[in-house]
């Protein structure tokens, strides 16, 4: 233990000088020590605050890839269908074949007879002045994903079948257009008539341009299965780690208090019973 001086003003001294040592210790232990701690404790909490907020927009991008991934599937998709049912595919490198094939089989089931088709050539898809698209280099517009394979054939039959042929062609494909009718009457048949329609087809500026979307597509499928895979293995990992669910405890005793209740009840009701047989 301390012996302070036999003197008063010894003892205020020692006293003072204690406390100026004790107001030193507790400064240094505050700048050294507490301020430090502190300082790390708040660059943690900094780093982790951002850390959270780059994950929470990792996890918003992951989202959006995900949406994209859905949205860019479905176009090519939708892209393919049309171009599957409504776009000019050649046939051994020829339009003329798969062009005949459709115009004879729409003819034979609106009852006109068609002429072989003739071919009028494939041209670029006019483009208005606002919308011509530069391409990489600026020297000019970028080339066209379609052209326009024209043909002309010549229909022998009666007006109104041939308005069934028109009809029928704009509801097979209402991308086909009919760009010009000319009738020739037919002096010794007058019901028959001699119709020539020019027509234009939407055709692949490339030809390979639908395979190529193909093999998109079914990258984009397997991508997307893959993902949800492992989506779901990630979910079912999470649940198996997840902690079992702690059972409520049951209260000491409380299984000997219900029998005892259980017990008690029964004698009142044996009870009453033998009053009631008394009365």
């Amino acid at each position: 233990m301390l012996k302070l001086p036999e003197s008063r003003s010894d003892r205020i001294k020692v006293l003072a000088f204690i406390g100026l040592g004790t107001l030193g210790i507790l400064y240094a232990a505050m700048e050294f020590g507490i301020r430090p701690a502190l300082g790390l404790r708040n660059s943690r909490r900094d780093r982790i605050a951002e850390l959270t907020a780059q994950i929470a927009t990792a996890e918003s991008k992951a989202d959006q890839v995900k949406v994209l991934r859905v949205q860019n599937r479905a176009a090519l998709g939708e892209i393919l269908d049309i171009s599957e049912r409504y776009v000019l595919r050649r046939r051994l490198g020829n339009l003329q074949l798969e062009a005949s094939e459709i115009l004879d089989g729409l003819a034979a089931d609106a009852g006109v007879q068609t002429r072989p088709l003739r071919e009028l050539g494939v041209t670029e898809i006019p483009l208005a002045a606002d919308k011509r698209k530069r391409g990489a280099n600026g020297a000019g517009p970028a080339p066209s994903t379609f052209k326009i394979y024209a043909a002309q054939v010549d229909v022998v039959g009666g007006l109104h079948d041939t308005v069934r042929l028109l009809r029928a062609l704009e509801t097979a494909n209402p991308y086909l257009c009919v760009t010009a009718i000319s009738i020739e009457s037919q002096p010794a048949s007058p019901a028959v008539h001699k119709i020539a329609l020019e027509m234009q087809w939407p055709i692949w500026s490339d030809p390979a341009a639908m395979d190529e979307l193909a093999v998109q597509l079914e990258a984009l499928q397997e991508t997307g299965a893959a993902a949800s895979a492992a989506e779901t293995a990630e979910k079912a990992a999470h649940v198996a780690s997840a902690p079992p669910p702690v059972p409520e405890a049951t209260p000491a005793g409380g299984a000997e208090d219900a029998e005892a209740s259980a017990d008690a009840a029964e004698t009142d009701m044996s009870a009453d019973n033998q009053g009631m047989s008394d009365e």
